[in-house]
C-alpha cells in the first residue's frame, strides 16, 4: 500500500487521505442550443395559461377555460418541438 501512497500526487491525497475517485455515472446534460431563452420564455407562458386556465375554470366558465388551457399546450408544443430538434 506505501507504494500505491507514493505513486500519487499530493494534491489528490491531502484533504481525505485518499485517492481521488473519477466521476462516475453520465456527464450531466448542458443546454447551450440557440433557443435556450426562447424555450425558457414558452414554458413561462405555458406555466402561466395552465395556472389561468386551472382558475378560470373552478371559478368560471368551463368551455373558456378548455381553450385557455388548449392555447397553453400550443406553447408546450412549440418548445418541445424547439427541444426535440435541437435547433
Amino acid at each position: 500500500m506505501d507504494e500505491l501512497d507514493n505513486s500519487l500526487p499530493k494534491a489528490e491525497t491531502e484533504k481525505t487521505g485518499l485517492p481521488r475517485r473519477h466521476r462516475r455515472g453520465p456527464k450531466p446534460i448542458v443546454d447551450e442550443s440557440k433557443t435556450r431563452k426562447l424555450r425558457n420564455v414558452l414554458n413561462i407562458v405555458f406555466i402561466v395559461g395552465c395556472i389561468l386556465g386551472m382558475a378560470w375554470y373552478f371559478y368560471s366558465d368551463h368551455t373558456t377555460a378548455y381553450y385557455i388551457l388548449i392555447v397553453a399546450s400550443v406553447f408546450k408544443f412549440v418548445e418541445l418541438t424547439l427541444r426535440i430538434m435541437r435547433i
